[in-house]
């Protein structure tokens, strides 16, 4: 069915957003969507990156509560909760600046976890897609999130 309310929007942190409400009574919903996506690996810049305590103290310092504010993004959420066996697991990489860590945890997800359509849903949280050492880029990415959070 056609949508009967449709509103277009750029939400708090300036993503374009398109939401959509049907009235009628509905047995399925099927959306089509086609994108072009270009994709560049950039060089590999100097890491000048400060250490994690560095950063932490760097982020405590911050007042702002703008879109762009690191605040909003370090608290746990719904999917990506504090876990003990993940911040374990992050705290194997710590190697000296953020961007090392970082991308060390990164190398180290990819290298650990087999991704497999069927492991989760779009409801699993981390915690429960890194015990099974399996999921989909979502699932990915909530773990190297709450890996960093910790």
């Amino acid at each position: 069915p056609n949508p009967s309310e449709r509103t277009d929007f750029f939400d708090f942190f300036g993503n374009n957003v398109t939401a959509i409400a049907f009235r009628d009574v509905h047995d399925g919903l099927d959306i089509k969507m086609s994108a072009r996506v270009s994709v560049s690996r950039p060089e590999p810049g100097l890491d000048v990156s400060p250490d994690l305590q560095q950063l932490k103290e760097e982020l405590g310092s911050v007042r702002s509560l703008s879109p762009s504010a690191p605040h909003h993004f370090l608290a746990a959420s719904d999917h990506v909760g504090v876990d003990a066996a993940i911040t374990a697991y992050a705290r194997e990489s710590l190697a000296g600046s953020t961007v090392a860590t970082a991308a060390d945890l990164c190398n180290r997800i990819h290298r650990d976890f087999t991704y497999d359509g069927k492991a989760t849903t779009v409801q699993t949280r981390a915690g429960d897609a890194f015990a099974l050492k399996r999921g989909v880029c979502q699932d990915f990415s909530h773990i190297m999130i709450a890996g960093l959070r910790g």
